[in-house]
């Protein structure tokens, strides 16, 4: 009797599971659904940098990001900073995992690896003429 109930068990166990990875949405960025404009800040972001695109990155931060994100005055910096970083170093896997919009400000928790290193970081975002900028 038992070894019915354990098996009984298992099987309702298995299927609980099932259910909830197949309802779980399959888009690693969900937290992106309720603000698409933050986290597309984000992915230019990444993708100019994997890019060694001075200027694109440039366009996603204020003045305040590109001194405290990046930690240079200015844009001739940024080029130079970019063109010394080692080809392999690019971002990957970039996965958003939390977006909190507060008015005109916003957090952003993102993971990522580069180099091999697996990273966790927020960044701030203001809004600035209808679009999200990378603030800190």
């Amino acid at each position: 009797m038992l070894a019915v109930f354990g098996v009984a068990a298992t099987i309702a166990g298995v299927i609980i599971l099932l259910a909830v990875v197949v309802d779980t949405p399959s888009d690693p960025d969900v937290a992106c659904q309720q603000t698409p404009l933050v986290c597309d800040t984000m992915r230019d972001y990444a993708a100019a940098w994997n890019d060694r695109d001075a200027g694109r990155m440039r366009s996603a931060l204020t003045d305040r990001g590109l001194r405290t994100v990046l930690e240079v005055a200015s844009e001739e910096e940024l080029v130079q900073n970019l063109d010394a970083l080692p080809p392999g170093d690019i971002i990957e896997e970039l996965r958003i995992t939390s977006v909190t919009v507060d008015g005109d400000t916003a957090e952003v928790r993102i993971e990522f690896s580069r180099l091999n290193l697996a990273f966790d970081q927020a960044y701030q975002l203001v809004r600035s003429d209808g679009r999200w900028l990378i603030d800190e």
